[in-house]
């Protein structure tokens, strides 16, 4: 029994030295709460950082060997708000890395995106996602971790009519049937936009950081059909679930079909490369055009991929293959792909704990490979035979997964 109470009194001993020597326990954020918008407004927010002494947080990379987890502040995602990111500290150089010793001030703009009415007060967890290490040599870097701070944000006036003056070039077409016939024609995907910036502060941050810029205006004129969607068109742009705010901006094939959307203002470095898997020129023939499901044969046990090296992967219908997604951050997941026939089509069916939940998807094959058409989130899974899996990813995004064999 003493050895018991010994044991007991020693680990809580360590436990509480653990909680005195932990940095994250002393690092502090520091910002205005609450913030007053009005609906479509914008505000400038800073938060302060206090690091405890002798410790320091990575800003960024400053060489392609780095390897620290570089500080970020978010807002989640469909919340009606949006945080932009306008300046950091400058910090110092230590290795590969600038970091942040001691404090600093980190600087953001709030976007309320039209989806607020005026009276509503909403509590957002800001989640910064930070690493800290000690100063001394060969200091310790702790395991990153991700905290979340909570910011209120107070709607006290309706959407307010501001005048601007668009400074962009781009040869928006007016009408879906204009920016569709013109798609057709030349070969091109469709830049749709719903906007609004006579009271929208996201829509004018996205009209002077992004199209007014030549390189935006570049790609959109040579690889796009640029569309602006006025307000009696609304409906035929095929927004989706999830909440509507703007700017709404998408990526549609030649026939009006939506390959990607996404909410909120972008500069012209955050939007070039959410563009650039759709990009076109009109000489450009269609990738890998998608062949209608091939009916299996009425004995047939294996579903055959080729690879574009000339080599082939095999499935077996019926089997459950493991698969296993991520992307940038720290989003990750796994789960099982089944693959079977159903009514002459070959299908995959997605896997999960909850049986309510699983679903099954159409599979089109390709000319090496498949893609796996989820209809309820207008995503496509495309995946190709590489080695001993098969690799792939979701178009429009940059979340990867491989399904092993």
């Amino acid at each position: 029994m003493i050895k018991k109470i010994l044991l007991l009194i020693t680990l809580l001993f360590s436990l509480t030295l653990y909680a005195e020597d932990n940095p994250y326990a002393k690092l502090e954020f520091n910002f205005k709460s609450p913030i007053i918008l009005r609906t479509g407004g914008e505000i400038d927010f800073e938060v302060k950082v206090n690091l405890p002494q002798k410790y320091y947080l990575y800003l960024s990379h400053a060489n392609s060997d780095a390897i620290g987890i570089i500080t970020t502040f978010s807002f989640p995602p469909d919340i009606g708000f949006q945080l932009m990111e306008t300046k950091r500290p400058q910090g110092i150089k230590k290795m590969d890395e600038m970091v942040l010793k001691d404090n600093g001030m980190f600087a953001f703009k709030i976007f309320e995106l039209g989806i607020k009415k005026p009276g509503s007060n909403t509590k957002i967890p800001l989640n910064i996602r930070v690493q800290v290490c000690e100063e001394k040599e060969n200091g310790i870097c702790y395991p990153p971790k991700t905290i979340t701070k909570e910011v209120v944000i107070e709607i006290k006036e309706d959407k307010k009519i501001i005048g601007y003056r668009t400074l962009d070039t781009i040869p928006w077409e007016s009408s879906f049937a204009g920016a569709t016939a013109k798609a057709k024609s030349s070969n091109l995907n469709i830049y749709a936009i719903i906007t609004e910036p006579s009271w929208c502060g996201a829509c004018r941050y996205m009209e002077a950081e992004a199209f007014a810029k030549p390189e935006v205006q570049k790609v959109l004129k040579e690889k796009f059909v640029p569309w602006k969607v006025k307000d009696n068109e609304y409906g035929k742009v095929p927004t989706g679930s999830g909440s509507f705010g703007i700017p709404m901006f998408f990526v549609l094939d030649n026939t009006g079909k939506s390959l990607a959307k996404w909410s909120g203002g972008r500069d012209a470095k955050g939007l070039l490369p959410l563009l650039k898997p759709f990009e076109k020129t009109g000489a450009d023939p269609e990738p890998n055009p998608i062949k209608p499901p091939s009916p299996p044969e009425p004995n047939a046990t294996e579903f055959e991929i080729k690879s574009s090296d000339g080599s082939k992967c095999l499935l077996t219908y019926g089997k459950d293959y493991i698969w296993m997604a991520k992307k940038a951050g720290e989003f990750h997941n796994n789960g099982t792909f089944r693959f079977g026939i159903n009514n002459q089509e070959i299908k995959v069916k997605q896997s999960t704990r909850d049986l309510a939940g699983r679903k099954a998807f159409p599979v089109k094959i390709t000319t090496n490979g498949f893609r796996i058409e989820k209809t309820d989130l207008k995503e496509f899974w495309v995946a190709e035979c590489n080695g001993s899996s098969l690799q792939g990813k979701v178009e429009g995004s940059d979340i990867e997964f491989t399904i092993e064999k």
